[in-house]
């Protein structure tokens, strides 16, 4: 550092004539000199300094405040701060020592050094990773989405798949031999069966069980019903023209719906004793209602199909033992049922049990398979009854659109009237109805007629009528240009002695001599022909009309009926 020489600095007296008196200083200040340095190479203490810029090789700081500091190495004891940004935190300087920080992630490596024990990285891959120090295997981890890998998992109280519980000791599991890790029902997982892939289906199905013991509602509850019993010189009797039923063993079970039940039964040994041959009798299971109760030779509809097997060696000891899988409620139904074992001999036959106890025994077992997938494939499992609840009615089938049919039904009779309402005799009106006045014969008054047809009840039950016509010809009217023919109905099913009919002039339709005319009824008739109380046509001028215009006669076998309905 270069030296600065005062030669004289004067104060408060001339010449320096007072040299110990207090000197006050203020706003003194070092101006860099043009070319020059204020503070050159060197050392300076100071208690402030207030600086724009500081470089240093060295120097101590009791207390500093800065904006930013940058520094190839940091070295202290300890440091305070709110946040340090950096590219490396390091607690050793040496590789694979201590605990690094950087880009890569957080390494943390055993006091050996190799391998880090524990690995965070941010790569997207492995977001957490342990592993062997000494050989770098992966142990464990967990993935960017959470999955877990690892070489063992212990529990200290319970563990969960999907909300079920898997923890814990599995008394299903427990002294079965062989592998350790396959039990009889499936792969143990943690000390537990897992009952093969049924019971996994069922864990997948159902991911918000939460009963602690809703694992045992897949499996097989095992024996619900075991019971026999000797019948020795046990005998039938069918002669009197009807078979002779027997029904000597059975048992109560409550059955679930949705569960498979296993059902094996035996009868004595037994044979003819009338000398006969063929077909003895037959063996079968038969069961109740629930809370109901069976009996021997009861409807047919309560015998188990399957069950069933005919005894048709009638000359040598015979016996039946048969096995059958029943699902509930498809082949028995739910509730407390009873089973039982039905034996009988055909009508006509006898047949007795061998003496000896050993061979005439009766025996009946019940096996709960458990839940039976196949008939109940995504119905809901309802756990607190361990089991389904049978399958929900099918819906309702959409209403079949109707169809549209038309029916055309020929006259079944006819008959002209005169004025009085009696039967016309005359030759000109064989065949024909009738219908107004002729100024020819005028003694017959104004005519009338009748055409009839079969009831049409049956063939419109259930339908909707949508259109009734009737076919009329005229071959006569008195004008040669034609008449008007006015039409009513009736209801006789048969010609009348007399003209009658329900109602008049419902209809008219203007013809032409010789011709024939589809005329439409009106609406108001189609309950009539539909109930069967209309039977046909009545003619019969409005108001008893004298005018020629409705004189005419109709052929009666060229009438027809014409129906259009839905259904």
């Amino acid at each position: 550092m270069r030296q600065l020489y005062v030669a004289s600095i004067y104060f408060n007296h001339p010449n320096g004539t007072e040299k110990n008196a207090q000197v006050w200083l203020a706003g003194l200040s070092l101006r860099k000199r043009f070319g020059g340095e204020v503070v050159l190479d060197g050392s300076m203490k100071a208690r402030h300094i207030d600086v724009e810029d500081l470089a240093a090789n060295a120097g101590f700081i009791a207390d500093l405040t800065s904006k930013i500091v940058k520094s190839d190495v940091f070295q202290g004891k300890e440091f305070f701060g709110g946040k340090f940004i950096g590219a490396y935190f390091w607690t050793s300087p040496l590789d694979g020592v201590g605990l690094k920080l950087d880009n890569e992630g957080l390494r943390a490596y055993g006091p050996e050094g190799g391998e880090p024990v524990v690995e965070i990285r941010p790569d997207g891959g492995t977001a957490v990773q342990v592993s062997d120090p000494a050989t770098g295997d992966v142990l464990g981890g967990i993935d960017s989405e959470g999955g877990v890998a690892g070489q063992s998992l212990s529990v200290v109280e319970e563990a969960r798949i999907d909300g079920v519980i898997v923890s814990g000791g599995d008394p299903l599991v427990e002294g079965h031999k062989g592998d350790v890790n396959l039990g009889e029902y499936g792969p143990v997982f943690n000390g537990r069966s897992l009952l093969g892939v049924h019971f996994m289906n069922y864990i997948e199905q159902h991911p918000n069980v939460t009963d602690n013991f809703s694992w045992l509602t897949a499996v097989p509850y095992g024996m619900v019903l075991n019971t026999q019993k000797a019948d020795p010189s046990l005998t039938w009797d069918a002669v009197g023209g009807q078979h002779h039923y027997k029904v000597r063993l059975g048992g109560t079970i409550e059955t679930v719906a949705g569960r498979l039940y296993q059902v094996s039964y035996g009868t004595p040994a037994m044979r003819a004793t009338d000398g006969g041959s063929g077909n003895l009798g037959e063996a079968c299971i038969v069961r109740s209602n629930d809370g109901g109760s069976i009996t021997a030779g009861g409807a047919e509809g309560y015998k188990i199909p399957a069950s069933k097997e005919f005894i048709s060696n009638a000359g040598e000891w015979t016996s039946v033992n048969r096995t059958v899988l029943l699902r509930c409620p498809d082949d028995i139904p739910a509730g407390k049922i009873m089973l039982g074992i039905e034996l009988y001999v055909n009508s006509g036959r006898k047949a007795s049990t061998t003496s000896s106890s050993s061979a005439a025994m009766w025996s009946l077992s019940v096996l709960d398979m458990g839940l039976h997938y196949g008939q109940y494939n995504g119905t809901t499992l309802y756990l607190d009854k361990k089991g389904t609840e049978p399958p929900p009615p099918p819906p309702a089938p959409e209403p079949a659109k109707p169809k549209r049919y038309t029916e055309t039904i020929p006259a079944s009779w006819w008959q002209a009237y005169t004025g009085d309402n009696s039967q016309a005799t005359h030759p000109t009106y064989s065949g024909r109805a009738a219908q107004g006045r002729t100024p020819h014969a005028p003694g017959n008054g104004v005519m009338r007629g009748l055409i009839g047809f079969p009831s049409q009840a049956s063939l419109l039950s259930g339908a909707t009528v949508k259109k009734i016509e009737v076919y009329v010809y005229a071959d006569k009217w008195h004008a040669s240009a034609g008449g008007t023919a006015v039409l009513g109905t009736h209801g006789h099913g048969s010609k009348p002695g007399s003209w009658s009919s329900t109602s008049n002039d419902v209809a008219r339709k203007k013809m032409g001599r010789g011709s024939g005319l589809w005329i439409t009824l009106p609406s108001s008739v189609h309950a009539g022909f539909k109930s069967g109380s209309l039977r046909g046509i009545s003619f019969y001028p409005p108001s008893g009309s004298t005018s020629s215009e409705y004189y005419g006669l109709f052929t009666g076998k060229k009438a027809k009926l014409r129906i259009t309905y839905e259904k």
